[in-house]
């Protein structure tokens, strides 16, 4: 990210945005009792997770955040200049991406996590 940001040299002064793209997906029935535990006597789920897989999980990250951007391009009158710029990738640049491993969520037998992505607009 440091180099990065050398490269990009942001001035954080109203160039920069972060954006959360909500990513949704769900284990097979059978799988989600193999998960589950108590902990601090609440009912939760574990997940291992190597490499492979927590890369696997951002590469989906992506790739939804980047069918929306497709699927939202297509919508007529979509909001402010900004956030047109930021869903169609338009003059924007990429700082970092981040996808933290502690602001998961699962609830209805659906998992979120949340990708965010740091943009330099242009």
């Amino acid at each position: 990210m440091l180099w990065q940001e050398k490269k990009l040299q942001p001035t954080y002064q109203g160039d920069c945005y972060v954006e959360t793209a909500r990513c949704y997906f769900s284990l097979p029935e059978d799988e989600w009792d193999k998960h589950k535990m108590t902990y601090q006597k609440n009912e939760a789920f574990g997940f291992i997770m190597s490499n492979k897989y927590i890369l696997g999980l951002y590469k989906y990250c992506r790739e939804a955040r980047r069918d929306f951007a497709v699927c939202s391009a297509k919508a007529p009158n979509k909001g402010d200049e900004v956030v047109n710029r930021l869903i169609d990738m338009e003059n924007v640049k990429v700082l970092a991406h981040c996808l933290l491993l502690d602001d998961v969520w699962v609830e209805n037998e659906q998992v979120e996590v949340k990708l965010y992505t740091i943009y330099v607009l242009r």
